[in-house]
């Protein structure tokens, strides 16, 4: 009987079929782009990691850019400012050690890979205490402008934007495409979903910021899958490192598919929820304009669809047409039975029962 053999020897035997398949892959790689000169890589990793007596500046420079970031878009997303919070997408400093993950990912270095996983825990967890404080000073808006209820519903269109953003960041990082950065700023847009965790944590809207936190989230998983992968692609990682880190590099590998998948869930359910929501309002304008029988004396200036209650601005002279008959009309369209309110205005502005 064989005593050398057992758990042991397919452990090595596994070990030895991924450093095949990581040198296969190599050579695949090196055919589509080839491998990056020491000084090159050397170049990259002196953009994502500062370590020794540089540590304590680059921390500095991160967390008052962060700050200030932060406070730029709570100010723009206060103040329902399109173009302030683009602003805060180009300051905010966030992506670096996103990159910086990524790239221990593809190196296999853990060490690095949690330092840097551990300084994006802490930002973010002090971009979202920052904004809640800014929430504090703001004034009582009532109701939350557009900006930032646009950050808490993410859809798989999020997640589909976000793995382009973070292959584009990956691909300008390694290819030094400076005029592209800008643009890669703006599209993966980390900073605003933090600073709607804490204004909307301030406003005591929890479930809001729950949507805005999963925004954040689906943009950090995304772009570490993809920058991971652009890595590889790219030849990053050097041939020889690649082939001894290899099962570390595959279990990081896996572990971002993994993530992407369970992201992928709650933003299935935000997409067909949204595209429900959508049919309704459809199927609701569609049964007001039959009620309306194309009287352009009626002008219809809003309509809200909350479920199965149904809430229609009516703006005209004289009487609206029968309230049943729209009742009727909006549940034959919707399959099923609703309430409906309908505010009528006159003219003159004078509101009516």
């Amino acid at each position: 009987m064989n005593a050398s053999g057992g758990p042991e020897r397919e452990r090595q035997d596994d070990d030895s079929q991924s450093i095949f398949a990581a040198g296969a892959l190599w050579s695949y790689v090196r055919s589509l782009r080839g491998e990056l000169t020491p000084a090159e890589r050397r170049e990259v990793l002196a953009q994502l990691f500062y370590d020794g007596i540089q540590r304590v500046p680059y921390l500095y420079r991160f967390f008052t850019l962060l700050s200030l970031s932060v406070a730029i878009a709570s100010f723009g997303l206060l103040t329902d400012s399109t173009a302030v919070v683009i602003g805060a997408m180009l300051v905010a400093p966030l992506m670096t050690p996103i990159q910086a993950t990524a790239a221990s990912l593809v190196m296999g270095w853990e060490k690095r890979q949690l330092q840097s996983m551990l300084l994006v825990g802490i930002a973010a967890s002090w971009c979202v205490a920052l904004s809640f404080g800014f929430g504090l000073l703001a004034p009582d808006r009532g109701v939350l402008p557009a900006e930032i209820i646009s950050r808490t519903s993410p859809t798989l269109l999020d997640l589909g934007i976000a793995l382009a953003a973070g292959a584009a960041g990956a691909y300008t990082l390694v290819r030094k495409e400076s005029s592209a950065i800008p643009g890669v700023a703006v599209a993966v847009a980390l900073v605003p979903p933090l600073a709607v965790v804490g204004l909307t944590l301030e406003n005591n809207e929890p479930h809001l910021a729950a949507g805005a936190l999963l925004l954040f989230v689906t943009n950090f998983v995304a772009i570490i899958f993809a920058a991971s992968l652009i890595l590889l692609i790219t030849g990053f990682a050097p041939q020889a490192l690649l082939q001894r880190n290899w099962r570390l590099v595959r279990r990081g590998v896996i572990t971002s598919i993994v993530g992407v998948i369970i992201i992928s869930i709650p933003l299935a359910i935000h997409t067909t929820q949204v595209i429900d929501e959508a049919r309704a309002d459809h199927a609701v304008e569609h049964a007001v304009n039959i009620w309306r029988d194309d009287d352009s004396s009626f002008d219809v200036s809003d309509v809200r669809v909350d479920g199965d209650d149904i809430e229609i601005d009516l703006v005209g002279p004289g009487e609206p047409p029968r309230i049943n008959d729209l009742t009727q009309l909006i549940a034959d369209e919707l399959g099923k039975d609703v309430v409906v309110n309908v505010r009528w205005i006159q003219r003159n502005e004078t509101l009516l029962d």
